[in-house]
């Protein structure tokens, strides 16, 4: 075996060593990933429970699933809301459901599926909507 043989032998050990090192590494990623995924849900809550008692989800960090539209073209009084987004059921048909929940983003979604982590929070900013308005002032929003 001459040089080029030990030099095609050499590349061929590192690109086997270099494919065996990622997909380890593939395989950690995708092993962590499902392990957050596991923990995200198990500790989702829905629209209805937070509706239900929202005192004792005040300034928690919640986490919820639904059809997230906005932003939400509306000023009332001339004072902008602190929301910009509802988060409707995820079995929600369509944009006119009552059931919803206000979410503060900076995002643009069209009633698209999504996992909205945030802060429960109230809000006061009209006469038409009166006070103590709940929604969430998200930290991150996921598309699904």
């Amino acid at each position: 075996m001459g040089k080029l043989g030990f030099v095609l032998s050499v590349i061929m050990v590192s690109v086997a060593f270099t494919s065996l090192t990622l997909n380890v590494h593939l395989y950690r990623i995708s092993t962590q990933l499902g392990e957050l995924q596991r923990i995200l849900y198990a500790n989702m809550q829905t629209i209805d429970e937070i509706h239900a008692n929202p005192s004792a989800w005040m300034n928690r960090t919640v986490v919820v699933e639904g059809k997230l539209s906005g932003p939400v073209g509306f000023i009332a009084a001339g004072i902008p809301p602190p929301c910009s987004h509802v988060l409707y059921r995820s079995n929600a048909t369509s944009q006119s459901e009552e059931v919803f929940i206000y979410i503060r983003w900076s995002g643009s979604y069209e009633f698209e599926k999504t996992i909205v982590i945030g802060v429960l929070r109230e809000g006061y900013w009209s006469l038409f909507f009166g006070g103590g308005q709940h929604y969430i002032e998200a930290l991150d929003v996921i598309r699904l």
